[in-house]
């Protein structure tokens, strides 16, 4: 893989996410960088898929289709929300493989969840498709 010099990332955009929660309204300011994927399942099992442009240069290792570590958070501040990040397995360490927060960790939000991963990035994983036990 050719590295290219990341320099500095402009912030393209500013985005306002709303999403209702079981105590209200949870409102999340994102400043979004050149490059970055953001994508959105909205509904009240909403869930937010995020990667930037150094993690995506992971995306295309080999161990990235060998072992992913799935980590999730338990009620993340008053939202309750949860944050589930994915790493690579390398020789040099764990490396970031995404970024998914959601509105819960119910089966169903994890789904939602893997799908935008599945639509959005369907060959991430060393160039080989998510796998059906993720997210079906």
């Amino acid at each position: 893989m050719d590295s290219e010099p990341l320099g500095e990332l402009e912030i393209s955009k500013t985005i306002i996410l709303l999403f209702q929660t079981p105590i209200g309204l949870f409102t999340a300011v994102l400043q979004i960088h050149n490059g970055t994927t953001v994508k959105v399942h909205e509904d009240h099992l909403w869930a937010v898929l995020l990667v930037t442009p150094v993690i995506k240069r992971n995306h295309h290792l080999s161990s990235s289709k060998e072992i992913i570590f799935i980590d999730s958070t338990s009620s993340c501040e008053a939202s309750s929300s949860t944050i589930t990040i994915l790493l690579s397995a390398t020789k040099v360490g764990a490396l970031l493989f995404a970024v998914m927060i959601h509105a819960s960790q119910s089966i169903q939000n994890y789904i939602n969840a893997f799908q935008l991963l599945k639509i959005n990035l369907p060959q991430c994983f060393g160039g080989t498709r998510l796998s059906r036990s993720l997210y079906e």
